[in-house]
């Protein structure tokens, strides 16, 4: 018996302070079992380093070794950043050893991630 996951979508957040927005640098998605309730994996994502700003501010030739955090373009928004983790979530469960299979998808009003779980998990995520 294969177990069942219901893709709980919560990513970077656009945030408004008067007539100014800005983006979120980070975002994170959730696969909760959808019998147990427990979180069974976890995908975060990051627009910025640290470290390497750093060495880049500073015009050093080489960044010192690290774990770098940053795995998201920049330049992109955060909704696009929850779309593709939802994306990924997905094919990684899906090809994982475990046998798991997509149940549902619980996102917010955004019909972005959706469309994109649809077109590019077509075999994978049935609606």
């Amino acid at each position: 018996m294969a177990l069942q996951l219901v893709l709980m979508v919560s990513a970077g957040q656009k945030r408004a302070i008067g007539r100014s927005s800005y983006n979120s640098t980070t975002g994170h998605n959730f696969g909760v079992g959808r019998f147990t309730n427990k979180i069974v994996s976890l995908q975060c994502f990051s627009k910025h380093c640290r470290v390497c700003e750093d060495t880049t501010k500073r015009q050093l030739e080489e960044t010192q070794p690290h774990r770098c955090p940053k795995n998201f373009d920049p330049a992109r928004s955060a909704k696009s950043m929850e779309a593709q983790g939802a994306v990924q979530h997905c094919v990684e469960v899906a090809t994982g050893p475990s046998g798991a299979y997509i149940a549902g998808a619980v996102t917010d009003d955004d019909s972005t991630t959706r469309s994109n779980l649809k077109h590019s998990l077509k075999e994978t995520f049935n609606q």
